[in-house]
């Protein structure tokens, strides 16, 4: 199973880098590469999804995103997470993915920025979102295929596309 993944300029991924990094320690959970799922969970020949990723970001220039809020579920895959506002760019992306693959796979695209995995207490989760200070734009240059595990420390970035 793959998924598609936007990427971070290099400050923007150091910078999330480092909350990740500090919220996983202060609850024993895995550290990941900082992404927006643009697509997720594909089961198809990688030498097709990367046709389908380099076409839908065809002429494509990086582009800044904006923060809406920090927000946090009991979905381990948003345990916290920030929210990001729709935009042209991000719907392009996804509209161009999804006019190629809605055959064989439904996703629904909800920009974030995921900043834990992990099952918390709701009042724990409250507390970081209230603790969290967190800038308001952030650049996406690249776009990737990784390959997806339930484990995240098997998480694999196959392929990389700078805009």
């Amino acid at each position: 199973m793959y998924a598609i993944w936007l990427l971070f300029n290099k400050a923007d991924t150091k910078y999330l880098k480092e909350i990740i990094k500090k919220i996983s320690s202060e609850f024993n959970s895995p550290i990941f590469v900082p992404h927006i799922t643009v697509y997720g969970l594909l089961n198809l020949e990688i030498k097709l999804i990367e046709k389908i990723v380099k076409r839908s970001i065809q002429n494509m220039e990086p582009f800044i995103i904006e923060k809406s809020k920090i927000k946090e579920s009991n979905n381990i895959w948003k345990s916290l997470f920030v929210e990001i506002i729709m935009n042209q760019k991000l719907s392009l992306i996804n509209k161009n993915l999804k006019l190629e693959l809605i055959k064989t796979t439904k996703y629904e695209f909800s920009p974030h920025i995921s900043l834990l995995y992990e099952k918390i207490k709701k009042k724990n989760r409250i507390l970081c979102v209230k603790n969290l200070k967190i800038k308001n734009k952030f650049q996406i240059d690249k776009i990737a295929i990784l390959k997806f595990s339930n484990n995240v420390n098997e998480w694999e970035i196959i392929k990389t596309i700078k805009f």
